[in-house]
């Protein structure tokens, strides 16, 4: 169940991202998927581009998270290994919104399959019909990486 501040934060968003012709769609991921939203909950939101105008997008994409609603402070999450996501404050009140910016065929590969909030046309929803997520598998040598770390870790303790 969303919070107003969450409903209202996507109903802005719709309206804003909808007036842009090279965006194509605004898809919900994370806790509103599973039905566990609280007054802590972030909101995980992908804004879907056309593949035609990425370099722009990309560049643009902390400037398009200003246009959605009074932004606070941003970054974009390169210490996380997604340049794609801008994690944003917004406020008042706060809100916590992850923002990831994939193209089209960037959404065929995903780990959890999104909620269609907005969309201009059918295609997101038949990539999504097409496709399954997919959660990546580390390999033996990235768990052996950590691991050892992790015993020390413990033991210290």
């Amino acid at each position: 169940m969303m919070l107003p501040v969450h409903e209202r934060f996507i109903k802005q968003a719709k309206k804003k991202i909808s007036r842009d012709n090279r965006l194509t769609g605004l898809l919900a991921g994370g806790s509103m998927i599973h039905g566990a939203m609280d007054e802590y909950s972030d909101l995980d939101l992908v804004i879907v581009y056309d593949n035609a105008y990425r370099n722009e997008i990309m560049e643009q994409r902390i400037q398009l998270a200003e246009e959605l609603e009074q932004l606070l402070s941003a970054f974009t999450g390169e210490h996380v290994g997604e340049p794609r996501l801008v994690i944003c404050l917004y406020g008042p009140p706060l809100l916590h919104v992850d923002l990831k910016f994939i193209s089209k065929p960037e959404l065929r590969i995903r780990t959890e399959n999104p909620i269609v909030l907005w969309e201009r046309d059918e295609e997101i929803r038949t990539i999504l019909a097409e496709t399954s997520p997919a959660y990546p598998s580390p390999s033996m040598q990235w768990m052996e990486d950590r691991f050892w770390v992790g015993c020390i870790t413990v033991r210290r303790n």
